[in-house]
C-alpha cells in the first residue's frame, strides 16, 4: 500500500483555505447585516420625512444628508464582497461553460488577482481620506454639521472586504489550476435557478 507524501500538506492547505473562507464569510455576513440595516433605515427616514412634510409641514431636515452621506454607501458598498462570493455580480459566462474546470479556475483566479491591486489602491486612498477627514474634523456644510469621515470610512471598509475576498478567491483558484487540485478551488457560488426567474 502506497502512501501519498503530499496528502498531509495538501489537507493542511485545504483546511487553511477553508478557514480563511469561513473568516471572510463571517465578516461578509456582518457587513450584510449592516447593509440591511442601512436599507431599512433609508426606508424609515424617507417615510417619516414624507409623512411629516405633508401631514404636519415639518420635515426631517437632516434625513437627506444622512441618507446620501452614510446610508446609501453602507447599503451598497458593504455587500460587494458578499455579492462576489455568492455570484451576485453581473457576469458573462458563455465562454466559461465551454472551458474545462481547471481552465475556469485559472482564468477566474488570474482575473481576480489581476484586479485586486486596483481595489487595494481604492481601499488605501479611501482609508487615507477618512483618516485625514477625521483628523481635520471635516463636516458637511448645512443645517447640521455632519462629519465626513464616516462616509469615507464606509467606502474604505467595503473596498477592504472586497479586496480580501478577491485575493482569497484569486489565489486559491490559481493554485488549484496550477496543482490540478479541485479541492483548493473556491468557485463563486452559483445563484439559485429561481433567483434568475425573479429578476
Amino acid at each position: 500500500m502506497s502512501v501519498d507524501p503530499s496528502g498531509a500538506p495538501r489537507r493542511r492547505l485545504v483546511s487553511f483555505a477553508s478557514a480563511i473562507d469561513r473568516l471572510l464569510g463571517g465578516l461578509e455576513r456582518a457587513s450584510l447585516v449592516l447593509s440591511c440595516i442601512g436599507l431599512f433605515s433609508i426606508m424609515v427616514l424617507i417615510f417619516l420625512d414624507g409623512s411629516l412634510r405633508y401631514l404636519f409641514n415639518s420635515p426631517l431636515v437632516f434625513s437627506a444628508d444622512v441618507v446620501n452621506l452614510y446610508l446609501i454607501s453602507a447599503s451598497f458598498l458593504l455587500v460587494l464582497a458578499y455579492t462576489l462570493r455568492n455570484g451576485g455580480h453581473i457576469s458573462v459566462d458563455i465562454l466559461a461553460h465551454a472551458m474545462r474546470p481547471r481552465t475556469q479556475h485559472f482564468v477566474l483566479g488570474f482575473a481576480l488577482v489581476l484586479a485586486s491591486p486596483v481595489v487595494a489602491v481604492m481601499a488605501y486612498e479611501m482609508t487615507s481620506l477618512a483618516a485625514d477627514a477625521w483628523k481635520r474634523g471635516e463636516v458637511i456644510v448645512g443645517i447640521y454639521a455632519m462629519p465626513l469621515w464616516p462616509s469615507k470610512a464606509i467606502v474604505a471598509l467595503g473596498m477592504i472586504l472586497l479586496g480580501m475576498r478577491m485575493l482569497h478567491l484569486g489565489f486559491f483558484n490559481v493554485l488549484s489550476a496550477v496543482t490540478d487540485d479541485p479541492a483548493l478551488a473556491f468557485p463563486i457560488l452559483p445563484k439559485p435557478e429561481h433567483a434568475e426567474e425573479m429578476v
